[in-house]
């Protein structure tokens, strides 16, 4: 028969006998001692403690060890949680203080470099780049690893570039990544557009057209002829366009007077609307014009705090005309008529390839100042 209710009976006598008497002052290291020889075995001729006393040393020692468990765990858990938490430390570096074929190197920690006015970009850990060309076509080159670049939308066609293998990835205002990896070059576009093409073409890279939100991978194996860019189609998540490329017409058997009439004609044809990659350009150059006329507003406002922080989302809409000049820029919610004004200035020299009928386009933007 088990005799569990009487030693919980006994144990309830003694906790309420303990309560009800002073707490004795207690030898951790001889308890400790004491226990050691009650389990494994009592040294003869030695006094034994009272019944009651065992049982209160017991249930101090188990409650010891249960505080202690519990802030042992707890320290566990929150140096896990800390470890979890703690990112890698950032390197930041001024692009203004490197010099050209400069290499980079980024060990066990990201490395950012700011360009400022630009771009910056960032170089995962464990990679490496050089800094190919500064100036007008501010040119990186990935050697290994991954770069997360964010570059400030500029009226140029090409204002920044990542150069990995035998291609050339160029932008002029966007939020793109490159990864090299062996025999193959991944891109990812978060947000705008980039063409991937052929080395040797700063300033006016042709090619493969990616736009947001995409991610493709190209091949760059060693036998891969000069100037081609091979695509793995199945990499991709997004819309992938190609850059036409203008091919003079095959000679025609009619006369020549007929065969420049057809010439004409086939030179003159026009789109129905501006392709979706100029478009985009519109939106880019407009949402630039935008950001520098917010900008420069912080700067006449002097009451206003230099350090508080103005954000304003709002969607643009660009409307081209047929003939490829931008007509009218519109914000939803408006902003201040001085920006929209001065936005309008901005742009009122660009204009895209013209079309039959125009286009109106849209996208959201953030201002901020």
């Amino acid at each position: 028969m088990s005799n569990r209710p009487e030693s919980q009976r006994i144990l309830d006598q003694l906790v309420e006998a303990a309560r009800s008497e002073p707490t004795p002052p207690i030898d951790f290291e001889r308890m400790q001692l004491k226990l050691r020889q009650r389990w494994i075995g009592q040294r003869p001729g030695e006094r034994r403690i009272p019944l009651r006393w065992h049982w209160a040393s017991a249930a101090a020692v188990a409650v010891s060890f249960f505080i202690g468990g519990l802030y042992g765990h707890a320290h566990h858990q929150a140096k896990l949680s800390s470890s979890r938490e703690m990112p890698h430390p950032l390197r930041v570096l001024d692009a203004s203080a490197l010099s050209v074929g400069q290499e980079l190197s980024s060990g066990r920690d990201p490395l950012l470099v700011n360009h400022p006015g630009v771009a910056q970009w960032t170089l995962a850990p464990e990679g490496r780049a050089r800094l190919s060309a500064k100036g007008r076509y501010l040119t990186v080159l990935l050697d290994v690893g991954r770069i997360d670049a964010e570059v400030i939308p500029s009226q140029q066609l090409e204002s920044f570039a990542i150069e990995a293998g035998s291609l050339r990835i160029a932008v002029h205002g966007t939020t793109f990544a490159v990864q090299k990896q062996g025999d193959s070059v991944d891109v990812i576009v978060s947000a705008g557009s980039v063409v991937v093409g052929a080395l040797g073409q700063p300033g006016n890279t042709s090619g493969t057209v990616l736009m947001a939100p995409v991610r493709q991978r190209f091949s760059i194996s060693p036998n891969q002829a000069s100037g081609d860019v091979a695509r793995h189609n199945e990499a991709v998540t997004g819309p992938a366009l190609v850059r036409p490329k203008v091919t003079a017409a095959p000679p025609s058997a009619s006369s020549d007077k007929t065969s420049e009439q057809s010439t004409f004609h086939a030179e003159t044809k026009l789109l129905d609307q501006p392709s979706r990659v100029e478009q985009e350009d519109a939106l880019d150059v407009v949402r630039a014009a935008a950001a520098r006329c917010f900008a420069q507003a912080k700067s006449n406002d002097s009451a206003r705090d230099s350090h508080v922080i103005v954000r304003v989302d709002t969607q643009l809409t660009v409307n081209i005309a047929p003939g490829g000049s931008i007509i009218e820029v519109s914000f939803a919610p408006p902003v201040p008529d001085a920006i929209l004004e001065c936005t309008r200035h901005e742009i009122s020299d660009w204009s895209t390839t013209p079309s039959n009928l125009g286009s109106v386009t849209s996208r959201p933007i953030m201002l901020t100042r």
